[in-house]
C-alpha cells in the first residue's frame, strides 16, 4: 500500500495496444490500487495492480477514470 501514489516509467511496449512507433518511448504512470488477491477473468485470484498512464512527461492523460 505503500506504493501507491508513486510514478513509475513504463515502456509502451508493456501494452497491447501501442502503436509501433511508441514501443520504445517511456511513459509516466501513477499507481493508483493495489489488490493481493485480484480475481481475474481466468485462474486463481492473484496480487494485481492499477495505474493511470499520464503521458511521456507525466502531465496529463487521454485515459478514461473508471467508472
Amino acid at each position: 500500500m505503500e506504493v501507491i501514489g508513486e510514478t513509475l516509467n513504463v515502456p509502451g511496449s508493456f501494452w497491447d495496444k501501442c502503436p509501433a512507433a511508441d514501443m520504445d518511448k517511456l511513459f509516466k504512470c501513477v499507481l493508483r490500487d493495489f489488490s493481493i488477491a485480484h480475481k481475474f477473468t481466468v485462474g486463481p485470484p492473484m496480487a494485481a495492480f492499477q495505474m493511470q498512464e499520464m503521458g511521456e512527461r507525466g502531465g496529463g492523460s487521454l485515459e478514461q477514470p473508471p467508472r
